[in-house]
């Protein structure tokens, strides 16, 4: 949830701040006529938004399997191009965004062209609407409270942009960029790092070392009363077989047979089905917690890429993440100072 709700913040204050530059300006040169045709861009924008939110959604519904894995680790490696080039961007143009804004604006009014600010409008809002649409779909496969967080991050995006018009002078644009700039370069190398899983899953890019450590908690499994009745019938295998991860499934449940009702592994995620069911237990709550699919490993996971067992060329992945956009950042700066 909070890696969404930054993500959300920092892309509806850029949206905003942009907006509330180009209306502010069209007031102080007494050319408030044509506020009308930016908000009308902004709307189309809107729109645009949540079409392209449900396209996605149609889209990503529509893969299993291999092709989900793939179409995922694909979403992922994008949406952490785009940070990339965000955070990078802001890094320089927070200082003289208001100037480059003025400029296109007298641009379109000079030559009368009002959809020029109607495209103006348009653009700023949809920009930030797609890069979030995108972080989204990326964030989907491991951050499940998302939506909750986006909103909220919107909320407040919103609400500081509002401040920042009315206490310029308090607000350092240039800090507030930098500062969230941060922890979305962090968010990014989890992102990266995930992609590179689910492509190695899918079998496109080699694993080399499946497990280069492991520090995932054993977790204690155990039968329920409600499961003695799903084994009574004589098909229950070939129904495991037929859900999502049935092998896995099913190898548990009959470790859970042959072991008198109690099975010790180090994974939760396939189990996790059976578990909201009720067939299956977990005696081991705490160490439940510090699993990586556990209530705290979870949250890691979402915000820093947590990975309790990543392979070789994962792990080199995310530390390589870093590296890169600390070469891509001290050399947009290089080309500045020339």
């Amino acid at each position: 949830m909070l890696s969404s709700l930054l993500i959300t913040l920092r892309e509806g204050i850029e949206a905003a701040l942009i907006v509330g530059i180009i209306i502010t300006y069209l007031t102080k040169i007494n050319k408030s006529i044509y506020i009308k045709d930016i908000v009308l861009g902004i709307a189309l924008a809107i729109l645009a938004s949540i079409g392209t939110a449900w396209l996605f959604a149609r889209i990503m519904g529509g893969f299993s399997g291999r092709s989900e894995d793939i179409f995922e680790g694909v979403i992922m490696l994008l949406a952490v191009s785009i940070l990339t080039y965000m955070i990078i961007w802001m890094h320089h143009q927070a200082k003289n965004i208001a100037g480059n804004i003025r400029e296109q604006v007298n641009a379109y009014l000079s030559h009368k062209q009002i959809y020029g600010l109607v495209f103006l409008g348009f653009i700023s809002v949809y920009r930030e609407g797609v890069e979030t649409v995108l972080f989204f779909a990326a964030l989907r496969a491991v951050d499940a409270a998302s939506w909750l967080g986006g909103v909220l991050g919107l909320v407040l995006a919103i609400t500081l942009a509002i401040l920042f018009f009315q206490t310029t002078r308090h607000f350092s644009l240039r800090l507030f960029f930098q500062f969230t700039g941060l922890f979305i370069i962090i968010i990014a190398a989890g992102l990266f790092a995930h992609g590179i899983h689910d492509l190695q899953q899918a079998e496109v890019i080699p694993i080399v070392k499946e497990h280069l450590f492991d520090i995932n908690p054993t977790i204690t499994y155990g039968k329920t009363k409600k499961i003695d009745a799903f084994l009574s019938q004589s098909d229950w295998q070939q129904k495991i077989l037929k859900r999502p991860e049935g092998k896995e499934k099913l190898i548990l449940l009959q470790e859970l047979i042959r072991n008198n009702g109690v099975y010790r592994s180090k994974k939760y995620k396939p189990y996790k089905s059976l578990i909201q069911e009720g067939l299956v237990e977990v005696k081991s709550p705490i160490r439940l917690a510090f699993h990586e699919n556990g209530t705290g490993g979870s949250f890691l996971k979402a915000l820093f890429g947590y990975n309790g067992n990543p392979s070789l060329i994962e792990f080199l992945a995310y530390l390589l993440y870093y590296l890169g956009v600390y070469g891509l950042i001290r050399l947009s700066l290089h080309r500045l100072d020339q």
